[in-house]
C-alpha cells in the first residue's frame, strides 16, 4: 500500500451523513461559532457527532474549525453539526452583521486612545 493510500480514510465522508449532502435544517455559515449543550452524550450519535461533541467540551468553536478537527469537508460538516443542533446537544452563535463588525465610531476612538498612549511619557 503506498503512503498516500494508507493515510486516506477508509470511511468515506458522505457515509458520516448517511449520504446527505446538505443540512435541511438549519442554515450554518463558516464563520458560525458552535457550543456544547448539556453534560452527558446522548445515544446513538455517529463517530464523527461523538468526536465534534468532545471537541466542543473544551468551548466554541467556529464551523470551518470544527470541520478540520473532525478531516471533513465543510459541506458534511454542516450535515453532521445541524443534526447535533436539532437534537439540542449544540448550539450555534450566527456571526455578527457586517454592520457590527465595522464601526467607524469604535475604530476612531481606538485609534485617538492609542495616539493619546504613544505621546504620553
Amino acid at each position: 500500500m503506498t503512503p498516500e493510500r494508507a493515510s486516506r480514510p477508509l470511511v468515506r465522508p458522505y457515509v458520516e451523513t448517511g449520504g446527505r449532502a446538505r443540512a435541511e435544517r438549519c442554515a450554518l455559515e463558516r464563520i458560525t461559532l458552535l457550543h456544547r449543550v448539556g453534560g452527558e452524550l446522548p445515544r446513538g450519535l455517529s463517530d464523527k457527532q461523538r468526536e465534534a461533541m468532545e471537541l466542543l467540551r473544551a468551548g466554541a468553536l467556529s464551523l470551518v474549525e470544527t470541520a478540520s478537527y473532525l478531516r471533513l469537508p465543510v459541506s458534511l460538516s454542516k450535515v453532521v453539526l445541524a443534526d447535533l443542533i436539532a437534537a439540542g446537544c449544540l448550539k450555534a452563535r450566527p456571526p455578527a452583521p457586517i454592520a457590527a463588525q465595522h464601526d467607524p465610531e469604535m475604530l476612531r476612538k481606538v485609534l485617538d486612545g492609542l495616539r493619546r498612549a504613544k505621546s504620553s511619557p
